[in-house]
């Protein structure tokens, strides 16, 4: 059950500000104070949006192992541009995913995979209830901003039936945040989902994929993207067999590689960069990446 909030908690529970472009509005929502029996993890919740400009998507962000919602900002910002919402996750990402590599537990990366995002038991790794999942926490941030602004925010959440409108969503997830990203495009008809550096879900000791990976996916095959570096120091040819199975694709010719400065012509779901970078794996999310960014968000909702 949402919380009603009173005057002082409200003022607790979010700031509002703009950029120097005063139509591009940030709040900061302090998830703790959004529904009864939520916790802040890492930060607030971010949610952006350009005033004034009707908006057929939205973009949600999860972020990797660690992260603060704020870390996937500049993606947010490119987002903007292209007329989507955005709302940065606050979540429980304090333990690796990978952690499962070495599991001798076949279900460890699901089981991980599904605590994260639903909240269910089953994996010692995650102690999530169904309140903090990821599901429970973005429902509790679009109720919020329903209430807020129902004309603008109803088309991606229903109040009266309680059910979030997938099919208008897209999902852009870095490293751990990937998967997550992926697992949420398996059970739910997402507009698109868009993996960075990642998944990582594999185990040490077999080459072959992990179970979820091959799971009847609600979302298309074909809505599902990638952005890959090729230093990454988690192997990007074990995140490219991921995103190969997820994809239903084995042919090497839909991968492409490419460079920061020229992005590729229309129709390409999958780009791999092997630009100079100090940390391949974290490279995809700095500003240098932001054409890549755009072009993927840009094909994403095309």
């Amino acid at each position: 059950m949402f919380k009603i909030l009173t005057v002082v908690q409200l003022i607790l529970c979010f700031s509002f500000s703009s950029f120097a472009n005063q139509s591009i509005k940030i709040l900061r929502l302090n998830p703790a104070l959004l529904e009864q029996g939520q916790i802040m993890n890492r930060g607030l919740h971010e949610v952006m949006w350009k005033e004034g400009t009707p908006s057929q998507f939205l973009l949600v962000t999860l972020g990797g192992t660690n992260s603060l919602p704020e870390d996937m900002r500049n993606i947010s910002q490119t987002a903007l541009t292209l007329g989507y919402r955005t709302i940065g996750l606050d979540y429980n990402n304090s333990v690796i995913s990978t952690t499962c590599a070495k599991s001798t537990n076949p279900l460890c990366f699901e089981l991980f995979r599904k605590a994260v995002t639903e909240g269910k038991p089953g994996t010692d790794l995650l102690d999530i209830d169904e309140i903090n999942s990821l599901e429970s926490r973005l429902k509790s941030v679009l109720a919020h901003m329903v209430q807020l602004d129902p004309m603008s925010w109803g088309l991606f959440y229903n109040p009266k039936t309680g059910k979030i409108q997938w099919n208008q969503i897209v999902v852009i997830g870095h490293s751990q945040g990937s998967g997550h990203a992926a697992y949420l495009a398996k059970n739910h008809p997402l507009k698109a989902v868009i993996m960075l550096a990642g998944p990582q879900d594999h185990f040490s000791n077999s080459p072959d994929p992990v179970s979820w990976l091959t799971f009847e996916s609600q979302t298309p095959p074909s809505a599902y993207f990638a952005l890959l570096h090729k230093k990454d120091f988690f192997n990007s040819n074990l995140q490219l067999q991921a995103v190969s199975v997820l994809r239903h694709e084995f042919n090497d010719t839909s991968f492409l590689n490419v460079n920061l400065e020229a992005p590729p012509e229309k129709g390409h779901r999958v780009l791999i960069s092997d630009a100079d970078a100090r940390d391949g794996h974290m490279a995809v999310i700095q500003a240098s990446f932001k054409k890549l960014w755009r072009y993927l968000l840009s094909e994403a909702i095309d």
